[in-house]
């Protein structure tokens, strides 16, 4: 029950997350390919639209087997809103990230204002949302004026311990805390316990995403800044971008063999 609990806290922030850069890239008539909680092959997924009348067409797709109405499936326009196994975070795959295909709907083909906006657009509501739920329980405690002083305290030491955590991560002075430990820890948490978790853990997650390491949303801007003074810019940003994600992805897999020991 603990570990359904803890999965529930990722599965929302995750959506949040990803949902900043789906809707924002939308805004912005960047076309968006997939949509997808989770990391992994697909489980199920889903793409749908309004049909001039109003009616709703859809078609899902379970693993890679034939779709459900394989027509609308085959739309490539059309979003696809997946689920995938491996909850540590999800991803928004937009046409032309960091390549053009030569498309008007490409991320690239965007203003650098744009781009900004999409790419920080899910750390943007990671936070607010985690300071306004970290907010309400604070504030339902003590009052509306004290509790926002008090919860800028409050993410203010956030800060500063999630500066110390990186650092001892990059220095391998780091414990992960195991299933185990973590079905213990989760089990039994009151309503309101599990809303500040929330509000942690989303904020976490949003400035561990400005860390400008390739492939976090925070390496962004620097990396679309510096494309511009190489000719080949955009191809040295889509490499440098593909290895930070490999290396992600490797210290993923690694955290998650000591989480499940």
């Amino acid at each position: 029950m603990g570990l359904l609990i803890f999965f529930s806290l990722l599965f929302i922030i995750v959506m949040l997350h990803e949902g900043g850069h789906l809707v924002v890239a939308k805004m912005n008539k960047v076309q968006v390919n997939v949509f997808s909680i989770g990391f992994g092959w697909r489980i199920i997924g889903i793409k749908f639209y309004l049909g001039r009348s109003g009616c709703f067409h859809f078609s899902c797709r379970l693993f890679n087997f034939k779709p459900y109405n394989p027509d609308i499936w085959n739309l490539e326009k059309l979003t696809e809103y997946r689920i995938a196994p491996i909850f540590l975070g999800g991803f928004c795959a937009m046409g032309g990230e960091t390549k053009s295909t030569g498309s008007k709907s490409d991320l690239v083909s965007k203003s650098y204002s744009q781009k900004v906006c999409v790419a920080l657009a899910g750390v943007g509501v990671n936070v607010l949302t985690g300071f306004m739920t970290i907010y309400a329980v604070i504030a339902s405690k003590i009052g509306i004026v004290e509790g926002f002083s008090k919860t800028l305290k409050y993410v203010g030491f956030m800060f500063s311990t999630l500066g110390t955590s990186i650092v001892d991560l990059f220095s391998g002075n780091v414990q992960i805390v195991t299933a185990s430990e973590t079905a213990k820890i989760m089990t039994g948490l009151s309503f309101e316990t599990y809303l500040l978790m929330f509000g942690v853990f989303s904020i976490t997650l949003g400035l561990f995403n400005l860390i400008p390491f390739p492939a976090l949303d925070g390496s962004l801007p620097l990396l679309w800044l510096a494309e511009k003074f190489h000719k080949n810019g955009q191809i040295i940003v889509h490499r440098v971008i593909l290895v930070g994600f490999i290396i992600l992805m490797i210290l993923q897999l690694i955290i998650l063999f000591f989480w499940l020991r």
